[in-house]
């Protein structure tokens, strides 16, 4: 927590980002909004403006929501700017956005509406520090990725970051390997239907990586990772295909068994609602 503290003690003005970020367009939200406008009006007209492919325009609508200190906007314009999405791209802004995202309630409990935000800048951050990128300012730092998703899944039971610092503890990217505490947050994560943490854990139960062995139960999980990520995943599609053909025929029908039986309840909702949650990162999987 002290290194996340003093990591984010530099926290830019979001006015500094306007001049930043100024383009050959100069939006004036005076004569768009009202002084005292609704933050979802805002959102509104930023969001029909990139419909429109009035990019300069959504850019000053969420700059306007954000120095407002709404977290909506504030975020969108943090992952157009991490993402370059319609060209946009500007790390260090960016980051400064994702941590006045992450301090905006200091040490309260956020709201429950903002707490996917909030969460979500953190895991964001995670990442920056743990894969470094130059532009950003930030530097790789393994162990300010810790902290980082740390809080976000401790805090949040955030399942990316979970996933994150399982995957972390399971590598020897932080010293020596820890796969009980791998085993632990991967299967809080696999648990919410974290494609990724599933295959991760599975791949761990086949081997008996920090828990008891249980080839039945790691096939399973690999399967359900399949069932979500397809082959949008080649490491994971391996994991999988091979683990399989690896597998004795009573142990291959008794996951069969029990697929055929948790299937009936449809694939994860992860599929729909979190797999934006690498942020733009790579994945790597058994990493």
């Amino acid at each position: 927590m002290q290194t996340f503290n003093a990591l984010s003690s530099t926290v830019f003005s979001i006015a500094a980002l306007v001049a930043a970020s100024t383009s050959s367009h100069a939006f004036d939200p005076s004569k768009t909004f009202k002084v005292d406008e609704e933050p979802r009006e805002i959102l509104r007209y930023g969001f029909q403006a990139l419909k429109d492919n009035r990019i300069d325009d959504a850019m000053g609508a969420f700059r306007f929501g954000a120095e407002k200190n709404d977290v909506q906007a504030q975020w969108k314009l943090a992952r157009m700017m991490q993402t370059g999405e319609h060209g946009a791209q500007n790390h260090a802004d960016a980051v400064t956005l994702f941590r006045k995202i992450a301090n905006r309630h200091g040490d309260r409990t956020p709201p429950a509406r903002e707490i996917v935000y909030v969460s979500g800048a953190l895991v964001t951050l995670g990442l920056y520090a743990l894969h470094g990128v130059e532009a950003s300012g930030m530097s790789r730092n393994p162990r300010v990725a810790e902290s980082y998703f740390y809080r976000a899944a401790a805090l949040y039971h955030d399942p990316e970051a979970q996933y994150q610092l399982g995957s972390l503890y399971r590598s020897q990217i932080l010293g020596e390997a820890s796969p009980r505490s791998a085993a632990r947050w991967l299967s809080l994560s696999a648990r919410k239907g974290h494609p990724w943490a599933q295959a991760e854990l599975g791949q761990m139960l086949i081997d008996g990586e920090g828990l008891r062995r249980s080839p039945i139960r790691g096939l399973v999980m690999l399967a359900r990772s399949i069932d979500t990520l397809g082959t949008l995943d080649p490491v994971v599609t391996a994991m999988n295909k091979n683990a399989w053909a690896s597998a004795s025929e009573a142990d291959r029908k008794a996951a069969d068994t029990v697929l055929a039986a948790t299937r009936l309840n449809g694939p994860s909702p992860y599929a729909s609602r979190r797999l934006v949650r690498s942020m733009g990162f790579p994945r790597v999987a058994g990493n």
